[in-house]
């Protein structure tokens, strides 16, 4: 993934909310039915020497694309630990003329497969 310059990571907990029709909020009923959701946002910069942006790109647009059939192992330097993740999203910056550098970022999410 090339040379990771940030990592920020949220956790955020399962509860679900039912408010109450013209209720004030002291009124609504919380449960917490769901798992948490970690999601754990990164970039950096990929550098190639064979001006091979094309074939780093094509492969995370392929992860993207639907073969996300296992999770991918992300070791968390913040938190000193590996972490199942899957790819959500990712976006990329060109500088016109560097052929060998290109910036990203990208969206993970813990999990495992069903």
């Amino acid at each position: 993934m090339g040379k990771i310059q940030t990592e920020r990571i949220s956790k955020t907990s399962g509860l679900e909310v039912t408010e109450g029709i013209f209720e004030d909020s002291t009124e609504n009923l919380w449960s917490d039915f769901s798992a948490p959701k970690r999601e754990i946002q990164i970039s950096g910069i990929y550098t190639t020497v064979d001006g091979a942006l094309a074939t780093f790109i094509s492969s995370i647009d392929s992860i993207i694309d639907g073969t996300q059939d296992n999770s991918i192992v992300y070791h968390s330097d913040l938190l000193n630990a590996n972490i199942d993740v899957f790819l959500m999203s990712w976006n990329y910056t060109y500088n016109n003329g560097a052929v060998s550098y290109l910036e990203y970022s990208m969206t993970l999410v813990e999990g495992k497969p069903l």
